[in-house]
C-alpha cells in the first residue's frame, strides 16, 4: 500500500495507524476499534453468551489474513502472552466471508466490533466478549507529504475526518457506558 503512494499510483490509503512514522507520510487518525467474538447462535461452546478460555483455546478458528502470509493476528498474541494457543482451521483473505463460514461451522471468528454487530442479526451469529483483553487498533488515513497542500487532497481529508467523526463519538460513549458499567458492578 505504502510502495502505491510512494510510486503515485495511489494518493490516499485507509488502513491501521502505521507502528513507526515515515518521513515521507502524513498520517491522520479516522476512528477506533475493539475486537469482539462471533459464533453461529447454537454453538456448544457458548454459555450463557459467554465462552471460557479453555473451550475457546480448544475450538477452531477462521483468521482474516488480508496478506495471506501471515497467520497470526492479536488474538495469538494475546494467547502467547498467557501461555496459551489458539487453532486457526481456516485462513480467508478478506473480513465479508470469515462471518458466513462462522456462520455455517462451530468456529470461532474474532473481527471489528462495528462489523460483528451488524452482520451477526442477518447471519444469526452471536456476539460475545473475547475471554481475554485483546488490543484494539486505529483506522487512518496515510498519503505522501507532496500532496499535503493539493486543494482537492485537503477537501478529501477533511470529508473523511468529518465522516468519521460519528464513528469516534460512538467508541467514545461505548468506553463511557463500559466504564460506567464496571464501577456499578464492582
Amino acid at each position: 500500500e505504502l510502495d502505491a503512494i510512494v510510486a503515485g499510483e495511489v494518493e490516499l490509503v485507509l488502513s491501521p495507524t502505521l507502528t513507526e512514522p515515515l518521513p515521507a507520510f502524513r498520517s491522520a487518525p479516522l476512528f477506533s476499534e475493539r475486537f469482539v467474538c462471533v459464533v453461529r447462535c447454537d454453538h456448544p461452546r457458548l454459555k450463557k453468551g459467554r465462552m471460557a478460555l479453555d473451550a475457546f483455546c480448544e475450538a477452531g478458528h477462521v483468521l482474516i489474513a488480508p496478506r495471506g502470509k501471515d497467520r497470526r493476528g492479536a488474538v495469538d498474541e494475546a494467547l502467547e502472552a498467557v501461555g496459551r494457543k489458539r487453532r486457526v482451521v481456516v485462513a480467508v483473505p478478506h473480513f465479508s466471508v470469515a462471518p458466513q463460514v462462522a456462520a455455517e461451522s462451530d468456529l470461532v471468528l474474532t473481527l471489528a466490533e462495528r462489523a460483528a454487530k451488524a452482520l451477526a442479526p442477518q447471519l444469526g451469529l452471536a456476539v460475545f466478549e473475547p475471554p481475554l483483553p485483546l488490543v484494539g487498533y486505529t483506522i487512518a488515513m496515510h498519503w505522501h507529504v507532496r500532496h499535503d497542500a493539493d486543494p482537492g487532497h485537503v477537501f478529501l481529508r477533511e470529508a473523511l475526518l468529518k465522516a468519521a467523526k460519528p464513528l469516534q463519538k460512538q467508541r467514545a460513549d461505548h468506553a463511557a457506558g463500559a466504564a460506567a458499567t464496571s464501577r456499578s458492578s464492582g
